[in-house]
């Protein structure tokens, strides 16, 4: 059934298609767009910016990325399948990327403490970081010997980890 607001293909677009078509099933591969040249040059390009996007981001932009990779992690979980351990792997990398990245930040609000409290709390967020990690590193063995007992308990413990760390560490600043 053709959708009502859809307009019919023109002659030129059709051709086209039906070219890109046979040179697909002919070749295996899509036809060059003639940007070859370019390509390289552009893609350098948005790799630099996209670089200098990840160095500003901020500890609540990556703690951000973090909520939002184990959301996926947890919600991907219910319930565990073995089916999905690679679904699960990519989550757990990502959340540890995002854990060491966000490790090597200090809280805003610790900049207000006087220096000795700051100093105190910087060694203790370190220790919960790094507790997290040691988490997401063993999450992620258990996935690589297809434990999901063991890796839904972990997943657990990574909720712990956080809800324990934003009472200890969510300092308004």
């Amino acid at each position: 059934m053709i959708h009502p607001t859809s307009r019919p293909m023109t002659c030129a677009w059709g051709t086209r298609l039906a070219a890109v078509a046979v040179t697909v099933l002919l070749c295996g591969a899509a036809p060059s767009v003639g940007l070859a040249a370019e390509a390289p040059e552009k893609d350098e390009e948005a790799k630099q910016a996209e670089a200098k996007a990840e160095e500003s981001l901020t500890l609540v932009d990556r703690m951000e990325r973090i909520a939002e990779s184990y959301t996926a992690l947890a919600r991907a979980f219910r319930p565990p399948d073995a089916a999905k351990i690679d679904e699960y792997l990519i989550h757990a990398k990502k959340l540890k990327a995002e854990a060491l990245k966000a490790r090597a930040l200090e809280p805003s609000g610790f900049a207000a403490l006087p220096e000795d409290e700051r100093k105190t709390l910087l060694i203790a967020y370190h220790k919960e970081m790094d507790a997290t990690i040691k988490t997401l590193d063993a999450l992620v063995v258990a996935l690589n010997k297809n434990d999901l007992t063991a890796a839904n308990t972990l997943v657990r413990k990574l909720r712990q980890h956080r809800t324990e760390g934003h009472k200890k560490f969510q300092i308004d600043g």
